[in-house]
């Protein structure tokens, strides 16, 4: 009867335990015992380290692992922390996990299976300020240095936000160097053409950057058109196709010319007009049709275009009469009245004079002689008007015939006359 034991147990640590005995087997035997020991050996502990991430710049995480082996027991846990040789400032890249100070109690035979610490690009974001420019001006620098803006780029550089951590811009004293870049010249149409990373994208390989939707807009450019001066037509010709000169605006000095090489040839289409109107008189050009593209935007200066009288010329006739008879009606006649303009109807004198002209002569016709016709011109206030005098020529009776031809008559009053 009675039993081996030991001090050791569950509980106790590692080392060696007498093996004790208790045993009887009656008076008929004499027992003769010879001991053992018991010992208790470190109990197996694999710490799995878990492979982990961070953003350049942050500090490292506290390193999660697993415990494996025979695991832990009696309550038993674990001190200390595993480690990595990875700063804020370290580059990005892979780092070993190690075991640093993460140990069990002298209870435990601890194997280590590392992992790994990658350091991964900050994410930051640029926020280009959109830029207007006007077409054909040279487009602005987008240089940024250190974290301020240079030249003429005006944006900002900020941190963003994942999940519920909010990441900081540039760290540790680190600068961007590099220009955004955008697809918009000097020769660029108008229209929005966006802003890029450009060069600035491979800067520094520890930040992965984004950009902010900004654009380039390029508005049209201001050209002033100033019809030619003293431009004028004939009264009853068909109007020119009015001449214009064309300038631009350069730190408010008034240049002529495009932008580009363009030409008024491959830029403008339309016509100018003109006020309505066809008389003798000074009209308004006005802009009319006339356009510039979608590149330039038309500023009008209108200025005046002649309508000038055509020439008239009025002619009165040479005249014939013989002194006795009734004078002959002057007849004057008219060369040079054309349409008001092509496509009308010509002008008659009913048409062209608000007064019309006469024929004035001193000829009598009771006294032979040679008399001027004189023409008064009348008002036509489209014409210029010329004028040729004529010839009234009163001629002297022709003379009695013959006496032997004549059959002689006698009179006497009051009696029928006989031969």
């Amino acid at each position: 009867s009675g039993a081996l034991s030991t001090q050791a147990s569950p509980t106790r640590g590692v080392g060696i335990y007498p093996i004790t005995s208790t045993l009887t087997a009656g008076n008929n035997y004499q027992i003769t015992y010879v001991g053992a020991n018991a010992t208790i050996t470190k109990r197996p502990l694999t710490i799995t380290a878990l492979n982990a991430d961070r953003y350049y710049g942050d500090g490292n995480p506290a390193f999660a692992y697993l415990v494996g082996g025979r695991g832990l027991v009696n309550g038993d846990g674990l001190t200390g922390s595993l480690t990595s040789s990875a700063t804020v400032r370290s580059n990005v890249g892979r780092y070993a996990i190690t075991q640093g100070s993460l140990v069990a109690s002298s209870n435990y035979q601890v194997s280590y299976n590392g992992a790994f610490l990658d350091v991964v690009r900050r994410p930051i974001v640029i926020t280009p300020t959109t830029v207007e420019r006007t077409y054909g001006d040279t487009v602005p620098d987008y240089i940024f240095t250190r974290g301020v803006k240079s030249r003429s780029l005006p944006f900002t550089v900020s941190g963003i936000t994942q999940g519920f951590t909010t990441l900081t811009g540039l760290v540790n004293g680190d600068a961007l160097v590099g220009e955004l870049g955008t697809n918009a010249t000097s020769t660029s149409e108008v229209g929005q053409y966006s802003i890029t990373l450009g060069t600035m994208a491979d800067s520094n390989p520890n930040y992965r950057l984004l950009i902010d939707n900004a654009f380039v807009l390029v508005r049209p450019a201001v050209v002033r058109v100033i019809p030619r001066a003293q431009q004028q037509k004939t009264y009853g010709q068909a109007d020119p196709n009015f001449l214009f000169s064309v300038f631009t605006t350069r730190s408010n000095e008034l240049l002529p010319g495009l932008k580009n090489s363009d030409t008024i040839a491959n830029t403008f289409t339309g016509l100018l007009s003109r006020d309505a109107g066809n008389d003798v008189a000074s009209y308004w050009i006005r802009q009319g049709t006339l356009s510039a593209g979608p590149n330039y935007t038309i500023e009008f200066q209108p200025e005046r275009f002649s309508i000038n009288a055509a020439r008239l010329s009025i002619s009165a006739p040479t005249l014939t009469s013989v002194a006795g008879f009734a004078l002959p009606a002057i007849n004057l006649s008219y060369t040079g009245f054309v349409a008001p303009r092509p496509g009308l109807a010509v002008d008659t004198v009913a048409s062209a004079f608000s007064v019309l002209p006469q024929a004035t002569t001193t000829a009598r016709s009771t006294a032979p002689g040679n008399y001027r016709i004189d023409i008064n011109p009348g008002v036509a206030r489209n014409y210029i008007i010329s004028t040729s005098p004529g010839l009234m020529l009163v001629l002297p009776p022709p003379p009695p015939p013959a006496s032997c031809c004549i059959p002689r008559v006698t009179y006497t009053p009051g009696i029928q006359p006989r031969r």
